[in-house]
């Protein structure tokens, strides 16, 4: 098992104020910010971190600085692309610096049979480097994709984050995202990011919060929350804008802003 506890957060990536660039700067106060607050350890390159809008360059260069900056608290990097090869890639760049494992999703653009899904991620397996946590919002890891891999070492299946954490309640109950995952005894979600505190807490806030994020997309709500507490991480990036200000208003009456 990979013995994994506590509160991890799919980390916003932080860029310039053109969002033209990632922010390193911000990127290590923002890690410190979630420290200081009770975080026990961070996912990369998300939904959360715009993982569809950054480079693959960008992706190891915000990794790298993430696990400087973590100061040994465990460090988990998505690793999703749509090629086997490219995923494997970003993969191993994480094994060599540091990351505990890595998170991929199965194909999700295009059409692929269960023989090619499985052979997607058994290479993955083989070749990482690391543990591989597979998450599944598609449901494409089909038991018939699964029993052939079922002896592999160093693969293991996330599951489902408990009610309080789930940012959308509409969703089927089992489903799992790159942001959105329970793992041994650690849950993974962009609540612990975006209301720290209140999550450490059980603040009863968290399932209106879910659906706030549900609604305006989780980089979105995640910045603005970030900003609220004064802790700079740039826009998002385009084409995704900024939180609407009748949103901003309802987020400060949800969450903790110290």
């Amino acid at each position: 098992m990979l013995g994994l506890t506590g509160l991890f957060a799919p980390i916003a990536t932080p860029y310039t104020d053109d969002a033209d660039s990632i922010s390193e700067i911000r990127l290590a106060r923002l890690i410190r910010h979630l420290r200081d607050r009770g975080v026990d350890g961070f996912v990369a390159c998300t939904d959360t971190g715009e993982f569809t809008t950054t480079s693959a360059g960008e992706r190891k260069q915000i990794l790298e600085i993430l696990i400087r900056e973590s100061q040994g608290a465990p460090v988990l990097a998505h690793c999703t692309r749509l090629g086997t090869a490219q995923s494997l890639d970003l993969c191993q760049h994480a094994g060599r610096h540091g990351a505990l494992a890595a998170v991929i999703m199965p194909p999700y653009y295009g059409t692929f049979d269960d023989q090619e899904i499985e052979q997607h991620i058994r290479r993955i397996v083989q070749h990482a480097g690391l543990p591989i946590i597979v998450v599944d919002p598609q449901s494409r890891a089909r038991p018939t994709v699964r029993e052939p891999l079922c002896n592999m070492p160093n693969l293991y299946y996330a599951e489902a984050v408990p009610d309080p954490f789930r940012t959308n309640p509409n969703a089927d109950s089992g489903r799992t995202t790159a942001d959105e995952f329970a793992i041994s005894e650690a849950v993974v979600s962009p609540i612990i990011q975006i209301d720290p505190l209140g999550a450490k807490a059980g603040s009863p806030n968290l399932s209106l919060l879910g659906r706030l994020v549900s609604q305006y997309g989780r980089a979105r709500i995640a910045k603005a929350a970030l900003t609220l507490r004064d802790v700079e991480v740039g826009p998002p990036r385009s084409p995704a804008l900024p939180l609407p200000q009748t949103a901003c208003e309802e987020l400060v009456r949800l969450v903790q802003t110290n």
